[in-house]
């Protein structure tokens, strides 16, 4: 359990680098597709961050 533990917070902070990097490639007007491409990841996960975290804002 306490692995688990450990790989989720590893992946959670995975995915806050990466979000704030696409976030700021977003914001400088690169399309999601070349985000996605640099990134070396999908474009949906993008999709999927983006939307996450604008429904944790609310």
């Amino acid at each position: 359990m306490e692995m688990q533990n450990t790989y989720n917070t590893q992946a959670y902070t995975l995915q806050t680098h990466v979000y704030n990097d696409a976030m700021a490639m977003l914001k400088m007007g690169v399309p999601i597709s070349v985000v996605a491409k640099t990134l070396k990841i999908p474009s949906e996960q993008i999709r999927h961050l983006k939307n996450e975290r604008s429904n944790n804002n609310e």
